[in-house]
């Protein structure tokens, strides 16, 4: 499981995973912080091929291809 914090403006946070499929999280403020929380379980058997931040107009604000490796 990763819990972390985004820019307020992310909208959507979606992990592509190297065997297929994907999985997305909404990050959500959490009482007065300024960062944004979600939280992703790692699919079994398989690790993250990319991390995506996106805005609300779908305009992509980032990617990480280096997340949640298991070596």
């Amino acid at each position: 499981m990763l819990i972390a914090g985004v820019r307020p403006e992310v909208a959507k946070v979606v992990v592509s995973w190297q065997t297929g499929g994907s999985t997305e999280a909404v990050p959500v403020a959490v009482a007065d912080s300024p960062t944004h929380w979600f939280a992703i379980a790692r699919k079994p058997g398989s690790d993250a091929r990319t991390l995506t931040l996106y805005a609300a107009d779908g305009t992509v604000l980032g990617t990480d291809d280096s997340w949640f490796r298991s070596s």
